[in-house]
């Protein structure tokens, strides 16, 4: 890797993460995100670009800084919203990225011996199965899947230009890094649960309590945010000398369900959470697990980080930021 990264999507939750981790390898980053236009802070980031990822000025910036690595994190990430608005995902997801590669080709990456790490999900695979492997049927049920994985042939037409890609597929992300990580008011789980610690009843409804589970409720897949942002440096050491089009999953394979969410929260944290009990949501699975054995044997890349340790890190960054927003 050469002194200078590039990272679309800077100012979202991972890519936010991931400068922060690249200022501490030492490591200068071009930072691109439509955002900045509007709100986001440029925090880690040297350069910043308020502009689409697919800009051809994006892709000049690059060649001005010499820049070979491109870890693309930015597109459009919502299943309720791709099933709304199916053509913007498809628009973004695919014709964007593809834009973007072909902006790169034209301004010298080649000759860069350039490599992308491409933020995928495990979106792509039939929902209807459980357990996933890399090579799980790819039948998503929703234009972001779909979208997502219409994407990702396109890292594999890139072989033949000298450029490797790597592909990576998670699910569930959580934690944070310090003063970086998810806007507090994700409608996600933990999101959710620390809004009903901090500001009572209400706040948390499982969604369904009578799952095929151990306990009932829904399991899924819950990886580190640090340990992704490690991986997409491990990744790109690892292209370096295995040149191609590497697809890889991240997550733990061990699963947690909704209810032994909680728990751990309450545990670790040591506050009660409320919750209610409503319907099951149609269309999902009781059990969703990425299988990242993969990634780990061909490339010895090993996860650091545990539930527990995602939880204290998403609730101190959450503390700071109700404390910030209502001045106390």
């Amino acid at each position: 890797m050469s002194n200078w990264v590039a990272i679309t999507g800077s100012a979202g939750y991972i890519g936010s993460v991931l400068a922060k981790h690249c200022k501490q390898r030492g490591l200068n980053v071009l930072g691109c995100d439509k955002a900045y236009g509007e709100y986001a802070e440029q925090k880690y980031v040297d350069v910043a670009l308020a502009c689409e990822y697919q800009d051809p000025h994006f892709a000049v910036i690059c060649e001005r800084y010499n820049i070979k690595t491109v870890f693309h994190l930015g597109g459009s990430a919502s299943v309720p919203l791709s099933v709304k608005d199916p053509f913007e995902f498809y628009t973004n997801n695919v014709g964007n990225t593809s834009a973007m590669l072909d902006n790169l080709l034209k301004r010298g990456w080649q000759e860069r011996k350039g490599q992308i790490v491409f933020s995928s999900t495990a979106a792509v695979y039939d929902l209807s199965e459980s357990h996933l492997k890399e090579d799980s049927p790819k039948k998503s049920p929703n234009p972001y899947g779909r979208s997502k994985f219409m994407a990702e042939q396109l890292f594999a037409e890139l072989v033949s230009k000298g450029i490797s890609s790597t592909v990576f597929r998670y699910f569930c992300v959580a934690g944070s890094y310090g003063d970086v990580g998810q806007p507090i008011d994700y409608p996600h789980i933990i999101p959710r649960i620390m809004d009903a610690a901090y500001d009572g009843p209400g706040n948390l409804t499982v969604f369904g309590s009578n799952w095929d589970t151990e306990d009932g409720s829904a399991i899924r897949d819950y990886i580190s945010v640090n340990d992704i942002c490690r991986a997409h440096f491990h990744a790109a050491k690892y292209m370096d000398t295995h040149h191609g089009c590497h697809t890889f999953n991240m997550g733990s394979m061990r699963g947690t369900s909704v209810f032994e969410m909680i728990e751990t929260f309450e545990d670790v944290i040591g506050l009660d959470v409320p919750y209610d009990i409503g319907e099951a949501r149609q269309g999902d699975p009781a059990i969703l697990l990425c299988d990242p054995s993969k990634f780990i044997e061909e490339t010895g890349f090993e996860y650091e980080e545990k539930l527990e340790d995602m939880i204290k890190q998403a609730w101190d960054w959450y503390i700071f930021n109700k404390e910030d927003k209502h001045g106390i």
